[in-house]
């Protein structure tokens, strides 16, 4: 199901025990998942842990930086561009996680581009896109616009694989098209490559 349930954190919020202990978010993060899993797996008969089912909060793994990312329209000016390299970061643990699950390769490998083609789509394009329309010289803005044409074929080919294909066969032959586009780059390769490209891009000024 890959929900999220996240904390709202306000400032100077301050988390305690029954016995009026403070506790931190790292403990809450826990005993909150626990409890979630218990009372899902009661309901549904079904792991709340294999359906991707998380309580998150800011130290979570998946937790953007800025929860303004989390908006479906973001605003690029209000975002710490220093910060921007977590989304690369965050595309990456949850890559990196669903390739660990206990699946096969091709369900691994699907998961992790269904998970990187939200991002590509939502967060890396627009950003690119903002920043080519913010470009100060025709240099910049052919850079950016360069960064959209690449992110943009990668975003399909990782859709495709990840919500639209079922074939291994297909699969694995648009696994060796995205190789051969890339200079031999890996679908995991190019979900690293995210957090590079972010963080180049925000020290180009």
């Amino acid at each position: 199901m890959d929900l999220d349930l996240a904390l709202i954190e306000p400032p100077g919020m301050v988390i305690r025990t029954k016995s009026g202990r403070t506790a931190t978010l790292f403990e809450l993060q826990k005993d909150a998942q626990n409890a979630f899993n218990k009372h899902y797996e009661a309901l549904t008969g079904v792991s709340g842990k294999k359906s991707e089912l998380n309580i998150t909060t800011s130290i979570h793994s998946e937790a953007f930086s800025d929860p303004a990312l989390l908006e479906k329209n973001i605003d690029w000016n209000s975002i710490d561009l220093t910060q921007i390299h977590n989304i690369g970061e965050v595309t990456a643990f949850k890559g990196q996680h669903a390739a660990n699950q206990n699946v096969s390769t091709f369900t691994g490998l699907q998961e992790t581009c269904r998970q990187a083609s939200k991002d590509i789509e939502t967060k890396v394009i627009a950003y690119f896109n903002f920043r080519q329309a913010n470009a100060r010289t025709p240099a910049e803005k052919a850079r950016f616009a360069d960064l959209v044409t690449f992110w943009t074929g990668i975003g399909e080919h990782f859709k495709q694989i990840g919500t639209k294909e079922t074939d291994p066969m297909k699969i694995w032959e648009r696994t060796v098209e995205i190789r051969r586009s890339t200079g031999g780059r890996s679908v995991f390769d190019l979900v690293q490559d995210m957090k590079g490209h972010l963080e180049a891009a925000a020290k180009f000024r």
